[in-house]
């Protein structure tokens, strides 16, 4: 069986998976989230729920491929919303943990063939379209 993100990520950087959620959370905020961390947890110790909540579900991941769901629900989290995180982005940058993500599970291949009847195998292959007469005016 393939490791977690979690067990991946302590064999890497030797962080207890004990210790898992909380320093991914500091790796993975915007930069103006980590200066006003103590404050914001002061003022509401659940301010970062939606963050942890998102860093436990993907340190479960043993694929990369499972992220996209994981921040899916993330973005409609009901603690995920309000001027705070969504305009001054005192939250978890996606970005940055997508980047760690991939850095520690690697990107799996496209899976633009898989989806076969909808998706062009040129489009797939990089191929040139062919271009059907009476489509140009």
């Amino acid at each position: 069986m393939k490791k977690t993100l979690a067990e991946l990520f302590y064999t890497r950087h030797g962080v207890p998976t004990e210790n898992f959620e909380q320093a991914v959370l500091t790796r993975c905020l915007y930069p103006q989230a980590r200066m006003f961390r103590n404050l914001l947890v002061l003022i509401d110790e659940d301010f970062f729920a939606p963050d942890l909540e998102l860093i436990r579900a993907t340190g479960q991941l043993n694929r990369s491929s499972g992220f996209a769901a994981e921040v899916a629900e993330y973005n409609y989290h009901a603690g995920n919303s309000g001027r705070l995180r969504r305009e001054w982005k005192l939250r978890l940058s996606v970005t940055r943990l997508r980047a760690l993500v991939l850095e520690t599970l690697g990107e799996e291949e496209s899976y633009a063939e898989s989806m076969a009847p909808f998706a062009l195998p040129s489009l797939a292959t990089g191929a040139a379209q062919p271009v059907l007469s009476g489509s140009r005016k």
